[in-house]
């Protein structure tokens, strides 16, 4: 159940805000936004490109408005389905004489016509209960066409038919995560959290219609958003709903323990005693966060082995709690050299602290030089290389020479050039590659 707070914590709750609650659907200022919005949507899903600028100029009230509006005709389009479908439940339960059913099926047909009504306020924002609305024209044909369409070829006794889901609810759900993630982009947090929240709307009403492999892909990307704004606590109950939705999910939890992580790493840089004030108790301790990561990235490696990324953020967490041994024989089941770059850095530079603590100084050295060679510009390979080879292999002109030609000053430098600058933001390094995918591109 909903809190009072839960409506001014930026918007971003876990239940489904007031502001998005079923509302009466008589025309108002909200019908022409709405009709303009579907149209973007079906655009969207038509692979215009263009749909996704065209409504970055919306400012946040009035997509508000348009999807309040057009999450209530979909709700409306829902119910009426399943009316429909509990109208011919009972109309076969009842005895087959034939008086009987004549009389019935003039009650279906009035529902059916409602539902083409439905489908009609998809094109022209309003539902008008007693007749058809007064634009008609093309709309109304439409509307009655796509409601016999569909109630003719899709299944839509199991809830909204496909056509829905596919031309109006994942359209505005990849939409709105693509603006969240250009605002994260820009720092505009606000602008960010808001767009999250609208595509949430959507994936909350309709979890079980959606296609659970774009669900789970939702939200793993927008979480990974969230981590990379820096947005624990938000993140953190963005990833607790949706292991609800989809428990045991090993991505999922991996983002979840990458937010355990990235709270603990950012409580490590600050001094002594320090507490952000945005961090809720559950996240303030440094030790627990770390526990609370290990946790989900065990979790995550018993769903799914093959996930590197959980393997290699798990290493990280031993060593950072002196268990440098078991550490070291979480990356041995990696095959470190097959990696994806990124990975491969990663999984090199903690490789080679890992021997370091170990006293295995050569063999620091050269996972050190295998990340260089990944990344050469990274400033974190350079001078772990160049550290260890003064301090433990008695290379000291060496380890200098490496210093003078690698490191520069930073403001020279691409966010990239150094994998490990994001590795505190979880998986937002993977956010483009997803969003791509939520919105079908290659």
């Amino acid at each position: 159940m909903c809190s009072v707070g839960t409506l001014s914590v930026l918007l971003v709750a876990l239940c489904l805000p007031a502001s998005f609650r079923p509302v009466p659907l008589q025309r108002d200022q909200s019908v022409e936004p709405a009709q303009q919005y579907a149209d973007l949507l079906r655009r969207h899903a038509r692979g215009d490109t263009r749909a996704l600028n065209d409504l970055t100029s919306w400012d946040s009230a009035t997509v508000r408005l348009a999807v309040q509006r057009l999450t209530g005709i979909i709700d409306a389009i829902g119910n009426l389905f399943a009316t429909l479908a509990e109208f011919d439940r009972k109309e076969r339960s009842v005895t087959t004489n034939d008086k009987r059913g004549e009389a019935l099926d003039p009650k279906r047909q009035a529902i059916v016509t409602r539902l083409g009504r439905a489908y009609e306020a998809l094109y022209t924002g309003e539902i008008t209960p007693g007749r058809a609305s007064q634009s008609g024209g093309h709309a109304e044909i439409q509307g009655v066409t796509e409601a016999e369409s569909a109630l003719k070829t899709e299944p839509w006794t199991a809830g909204l038919p496909p056509s829905i889901i596919e031309s109006y609810v994942t359209p505005a759900i990849g939409l709105h995560t693509s603006l969240a993630h250009a605002a994260w982009q820009q720092g505009r947090a606000a602008q960010m959290l808001h767009q999250l929240e609208f595509a949430r709307v959507y994936l909350q009403r309709h979890t079980t219609a959606i296609p659970s492999s774009y669900g789970r892909l939702w939200c793993r990307t927008a979480g990974a958003t969230l981590v990379g704004a820096d947005e624990h606590p938000i993140a953190l109950q963005h990833f607790d709903q949706c292991l609800a939705w989809y428990p045991g999910d090993p991505w999922l939890l991996l983002g979840r323990g990458s937010t355990f992580e990235s709270a603990s790493l950012l409580l490590e840089r600050l001094p002594p005693g320090t507490r952000p004030a945005h961090l809720p108790e559950r996240l303030a301790d440094i030790s627990r966060n770390a526990s609370s990561a290990t946790r989900d990235f065990e979790s995550a490696l018993h769903q799914a082995p093959d996930l590197t990324e959980a393997r290699i953020r798990l290493a990280h967490l031993r060593l950072r709690g002196r268990q440098a041994k078991s550490a070291s024989e979480e990356l041995s089941q990696l095959a470190i050299e097959e990696l994806p770059s990124v990975l491969h850095y990663w999984a090199s530079l903690i490789g080679g602290a890992i021997d370091e603590a170990l006293a295995r100084y050569a063999n620091a050295g050269k996972r050190y030089e295998s990340a260089l060679t990944l990344f050469p510009h990274s400033q974190a390979a350079s001078i772990a290389l160049s550290r260890v080879r003064i301090e433990h292999l008695d290379e000291h002109e060496r380890g200098a020479a490496d210093l003078r030609l690698h490191i520069r000053p930073s403001i020279s430098r691409t966010f990239d050039s150094d994998p490990w600058w994001f590795y505190r933001l979880g998986q937002a390094w993977r956010a483009n590659d997803w969003l791509k995918e939520l919105q079908g591109l290659k």
